[in-house]
């Protein structure tokens, strides 16, 4: 059997998979190759799908490795979002997050039970309204938040963004 050429391993610099830096560089590059096929080259691609693909790469994966290893950057939404990040829209009665931790707790529970809805089956990123619902089974509370999916791409730019540099 032949040996495993160079590209079976991470390029020079760049952290393995298995490190929180490393899925987060990968997530970004692989979001950002969906999103220019199909701007610059009309190529067959979904990139509504790899915007939440994205999103389940940066909460669902690292989250609990965040939070044990203690690495968890936990800023303020209101200073996030007066600084350019997206602004969600919560479903009247859904308690409004303050921290980003909040919010990413929301929506790893959200994509890890599958409470996603898509306003749409478009292939245009500012035509898709993307749903997250967390309830807990027997719980009497629900969070609802909506976001654009071209908000939703700019929100996983910004969040891996500042998860590099994050060992885990």
């Amino acid at each position: 059997m032949a040996s495993p050429g160079p590209w079976s391993r991470p390029p020079e610099g760049m952290p393995g998979r298995g490190e929180t830096e490393g899925f987060a560089q990968r997530t970004r590059k692989n979001l950002d190759f969906i999103i220019s096929a199909h701007q610059h080259e009309n190529a067959d691609v979904h990139v509504v799908t790899q915007a939440v693909l994205s999103l389940l790469g940066i909460v669902v994966f690292p989250f609990e490795r965040l939070l044990a290893d203690g690495l968890w950057y936990n800023p303020n939404l209101e200073d996030l979002e007066s600084q350019g990040w997206p602004r969600w829209r919560y479903a009247s009665g859904s308690k409004v997050p303050t921290s980003l931790w909040q919010l990413v707790r929301h929506l790893r529970n959200a994509t890890a039970h599958s409470n996603i809805a898509f306003s749409s089956d478009s292939r245009y990123l500012h035509e898709v309204e993307i749903t997250f619902v967390n309830k807990p089974p027997h719980g009497k509370w629900r969070w609802e938040a909506s976001i654009q999916g071209d908000q939703l791409v700019e929100f996983c730019r910004r969040f891996l963004k500042n998860m590099e540099g994050a060992v885990g």
